[in-house]
């Protein structure tokens, strides 16, 4: 079973990597960095109105993982296209390895397509 959350809007600065030319929608991570058990918060907007993300995650070794029983996080867009909420990776993956990992959203509605990274330190 996938997991789902409903969620809200908020700001917050980061850079992040994208793989496209658009900076009007972006997904963040908030620290980018620290460890395993650090509580960050990701941050989205510019998608569509109510909108479904399909996150996807990968491992410094570029594996796709688990979240959870499913491979996909869905988080839903408010009204105007944004959403947050909280990401502790020790709670999310088995194995939140040390390094850069990716993120991968995928907008249902709209197609638009996000890559951003967060580094899981060791301490």
């Amino acid at each position: 079973m996938a997991m789902a959350l409903a969620l809200g809007a908020g700001a917050l600065s980061h850079s992040a990597s994208s793989a496209t030319a658009d900076s009007s929608y972006w997904i963040t991570f908030a620290p980018d960095y620290g460890g395993a058990g650090q509580i960050r918060t990701v941050q989205f907007a510019g998608f569509a109105e109510s909108e479904t993300l399909d996150i996807t995650f990968y491992d410094p070794s570029h594996n796709q993982v688990m979240v959870g029983a499913s491979d996909t996080f869905y988080a839903s867009a408010e009204s105007d296209g944004a959403g947050t909420f909280p990401f502790r990776p020790a709670d999310w993956f088995d194995h939140p390895a040390s390094g850069w990992w990716f993120a991968h959203a995928i907008g249902a509605t709209s197609g638009l397509t996000y890559y951003t990274t967060f580094l899981i330190s060791d301490n």
